[in-house]
């Protein structure tokens, strides 16, 4: 028995470096994966550091988004939106603010009514219906000074149609004007 397992001198050497290929086969493919692996782990730890960095530039931008937000609470109790203590006062004196603009840029009102408007989500909408008679120029300054003047104003319906009778002394032709006019309040401001 001691014969089967007993080789060449030619056979050993050939199993004896067969046997060390494959070790160093074994050793360079365990290397590689163990390369694959830390590069794996490389790509990995980028790909997170690339998230931190936008993490803490999002952080860095706290105190803006802080400003932005009182800047918006600030707008909402200041001079942007229209206020009153309930909806009735808020139209009364919006009718006002109508009739004073008209009347300081020479137009005559010829009527005025309130509008009744949706509200949305986030604004309430209170509205004027108003008639006023002028001059082109009185009543594109007082058109201007509507939709300039703070608490903001729009006019979301305006018509424009020519009148029979002379402005006095002025030769210049008189307009009728129709216009509705919208202004805004938060949904939370000005309810009772």
């Amino acid at each position: 028995m001691r014969r089967f397992f007993q080789l060449s001198r030619d056979s050993g050497r050939a199993l004896f470096m067969g046997f060390n290929a494959l070790v160093l086969l074994a050793v360079i493919g365990l290397g590689a994966a163990l390369a694959d692996y830390t590069q794996s782990l490389d790509d990995e730890i980028a790909q997170k550091q690339q998230v931190l960095g936008r993490l803490e530039a999002i952080l860095a931008r706290e105190g803006d988004v802080r400003a932005a937000s009182e800047r918006i609470k600030t707008q909402l109790t200041e001079g942007d939106f229209l206020k009153g203590a309930n909806e009735g006062v808020i139209g009364a004196e919006l009718q006002i603010r109508l009739k004073n603009v008209a009347e300081r840029n020479g137009a005559r009102v010829l009527t005025m009514q309130g509008l009744t408007l949706p509200a949305d989500d986030v604004l309430r909408y209170i509205g004027a219906k108003i008639a006023l008679v002028g001059t082109h120029q009185q009543l594109q300054r007082a058109i201007y000074e509507i939709e300039s003047d703070k608490p903001y104003l729009f006019i979301t319906n305006a018509s424009l149609k020519p009148t029979a009778g002379t402005n006095g002394d002025s030769t210049e032709p008189t307009l009728e004007a129709h216009l509705n006019v919208t202004g805004t309040l938060p949904k939370d401001v000005g309810q009772p």
